[in-house]
């Protein structure tokens, strides 16, 4: 059945109406959460939707909406962060992972951050202490400052980063000493230039680099 979602929408008298096409597949299944018969509310930048467990706060409006993942109360032990969610029946991008969104969770154990993602917000995942293996799509430009920290069972990261900007102080500070890093698909210079900002964030040295 249909999951819930529940809107804050600051700016209720927009009656602009989106496309509401939703060809991606998107398994949530979810519709806007309006029992009365209604035509469906526009979505509006700033506006908020829970959708299963987590909450979106939309970013972009328009043809191409875009949300941003601000909290997540998942009690599994992987982490659900699709590419694409349905808010009151449009299909949105999820192009962010905010800050704190998993911060202090004690059950994800891994984690898997989609393509249509570009920043890792600050805090984003610390003191996961369950977490042990994290991979990060291939469009993430910024991994914001203490994303990974105290996750001290973090042992497997993949980076398919290409173009990442910024590595954020402390993002991988104190995870599991025996860490590997892989930095899969990048080009040698790539790689060189990740490598540098990683271990310019503060990762110890007996984390691997490869």
């Amino acid at each position: 059945s249909d999951e819930d979602v529940v809107l804050d929408n600051p700016n209720p008298s927009n009656t602009d109406t989106p496309s509401s096409d939703d060809s991606n597949g998107n398994t949530n299944g979810n519709t806007d959460g309006n029992t009365s018969g209604d035509t469906e509310a526009a979505l509006t930048v700033g506006m908020t939707a829970k959708v299963g467990s987590n909450t979106y706060r939309v970013t972009k409006a328009g043809t191409k909406p875009q949300v941003t993942l601000t909290k997540s109360a998942v009690k599994s032990t992987k982490a659900s962060i699709p590419s694409k969610v349905t808010i009151n029946g449009t299909s949105c991008e999820v192009k962010a992972i905010g800050a704190n969104a998993f911060k202090k969770n004690k059950k994800i154990k891994t984690v898997t951050i989609p393509s249509t993602v570009t920043s890792i917000g600050a805090s984003a995942f610390e003191s996961c202490t369950k977490l042990t293996t994290v991979t990060i799509g291939k469009n993430v430009t910024t991994i914001g400052k203490n994303a990974f920290k105290n996750d001290k069972a973090l042992k497997k990261i993949t980076i398919k980063a290409t173009k990442v900007k910024t590595v954020g102080k402390g993002a991988f500070k104190n995870i599991n000493k025996k860490a590997t890093i892989k930095l899969s698909g990048l080009k040698a210079s790539q790689k060189k230039a990740l490598k540098k900002k990683l271990t310019s964030s503060g990762i110890a040295k007996t984390v691997s680099i490869k």
